[in-house]
């Protein structure tokens, strides 16, 4: 009995013992889940696999190089801007590093370059006591060493005397820039130049590329002493769209904007860029994915295609006339007085008879009364009796019994005069006439109403009807 007693108190001791030991165990912390690897404010801890991380990832070479050519550098810059929001370089200070103080005004590094000296930079580094902004300092030095490449990689680590003697990734930038002409005048009046004369043709009209083009030459053509404000920026965009003359909405639409640029309303050049791109890409959906961009308008090249198809080949040899006689090559040199009927320009100059002849170039050219040759040539290589039109139309009772001319008779020497004798038409030109006159007209109607395709259909059939019966 006293054994069970013992065991007891025994077993008491021990439960009392225990609830002892448990009221000293402190209780854990609740689990803090990490939702951000770079928080702006907390340097990061190499000790844990989140802050190795964040740390290798801050520190990883960019998506683009840079070999020191001036036009990699729009680029270079851009990817290093998405890397510095990204691992929160461009913290407001005393975290971020990317602020920089002068003449009362805050300048960004990566877009303000220019306007930040190497002094200034070592003078932040000393002054750098915050634990996080150390380690971005230290991380941007790390990703730009490893994202150049070229001549600038071996400019800058391979002479001795180029390299830093501090990890500062800020110092290491305005350095590495030291070495190209990044913020030089001469790049900045080269680059104003390309603005102003922009050829959207070179991006294949895609605005897209014709935005980011730009973009980049507005970023050469800022210096320190002289910065692009929007409304400049704006101009230079606005007079390249202008340059696009086809397709029609696409020129409405930029003429519209010119409209409210002239207003004041248009203030926010990347906005603008933002919108043509979108209106672009309508324009494509709407005509099966092709934008269909030239620098000429619908007039030009309708008349562009009316010329060409008026031009008379010179290689190709003359046919010979329906009246099987020889008539003169278009590549022969032909007489000017080839068309003449009288032998001087007086009203009562005496005219030329069936039988005369003149000499040109070493050929005996005679002269022909029949007024049915082609382009009304007078003189030929070949003489009246042998030439079969003139024989036709002497057979036929010549034209008054036709009504074709009035008294042609060549007896009476009373010729019809169908060009005076100093006219500048050449042979074979064509001469103005209606189809002409309709061509342009309805040129100038199709790029009235090119927004409305079954007029628009309309119009060019008439156009090709014309064509094929010019």
């Amino acid at each position: 009995m006293a054994d069970q007693q013992a065991l007891i108190n025994a077993l008491q001791n021990l439960v009392a013992a225990m609830a002892a030991n448990n009221n000293n165990i402190p209780v854990p912390t609740a689990h803090v889940p990490i939702l951000d690897p770079f928080n702006a404010t907390s340097p990061f801890d190499l000790g844990t696999r989140a802050g190795s991380f964040a740390w290798s990832q801050a520190c990883s070479p960019l998506t683009v190089k840079w070999d020191g050519n001036i036009e990699n550098l729009p680029p270079f810059l851009i990817a290093l801007r998405i890397r510095a929001q990204e691992v929160k370089w461009d913290a407001p200070p005393p975290h971020g590093i990317l602020t920089f103080t002068t003449q009362g005004a805050n300048k960004n590094l990566l877009q303000d370059y220019h306007s930040i000296t190497p002094a200034m930079t070592e003078a932040a580094r000393v002054a750098r006591a915050d634990p996080r902004a150390i380690q971005n300092s230290l991380a941007l030095y790390t990703c730009v060493k490893n994202s150049i490449a070229g001549t600038l990689q071996t400019t800058m680590f391979d002479q001795g005397g180029n390299l830093l003697e501090t990890q500062d990734g800020c110092s290491l930038l305005i350095r590495l820039l030291g070495f190209t002409t990044a913020s030089s005048l001469q790049l900045s009046i080269d680059s104003l130049g390309r603005l102003q004369t922009f050829d959207p043709t070179s991006c294949n009209f895609d605005i897209g590329k014709i935005n980011t083009q730009m973009l980049h030459l507005f970023v050469l053509a800022t210096t320190g002493q002289r910065q692009l404000g929007e409304p400049e920026k704006l101009q230079h965009v606005l007079t390249c769209y202008t340059r696009i003359q086809q397709p029609a909405v696409w020129l409405t639409w930029v003429t519209n904007q010119v409209e409210l640029f002239d207003a004041g309303q248009l203030t926010n050049c990347q906005d603008f860029m933002n919108k043509a791109d979108a209106k672009a890409k309508k324009i494509a959906a709407a005509n099966g994915g092709v934008f269909g961009g030239k620098t000429t308008t619908v007039q030009d090249d309708i008349m562009a295609m009316f010329s060409q198809k008026q031009k008379l080949p010179s290689s190709n040899k003359r046919k010979p006339d329906s009246d099987g006689s020889s008539a003169p090559p278009t590549s022969t040199k032909l007489p000017p007085w080839v068309r003449h009927f009288k032998k001087s320009t007086a009203t009562d100059a005496e005219h030329y008879k069936v039988g005369d002849s003149k000499e040109f170039d070493g050929k005996t050219w005679y002269f022909c009364d029949c007024p049915l040759h082609k382009d009304r040539v007078r003189f030929h290589t070949h003489t009246a009796e042998s030439c079969r039109t003139r024989t036709r139309w002497i057979a036929d009772g010549s034209p008054p019994a036709r009504g074709a001319a009035p008294s042609a008779n060549p007896a009476d020497g009373n010729l019809p005069s169908p060009t005076p004798v100093d006219a500048a038409t050449p042979i074979g030109a064509p001469s103005p006439s209606a189809t002409d006159e309709a061509t342009v007209l309805l040129a100038s109607a199709l790029s009235q109403v090119g927004h409305n395709p079954l007029v628009s259909e309309m119009i060019a059939d008439a156009l090709n009807t014309l064509q094929r019966g010019a």
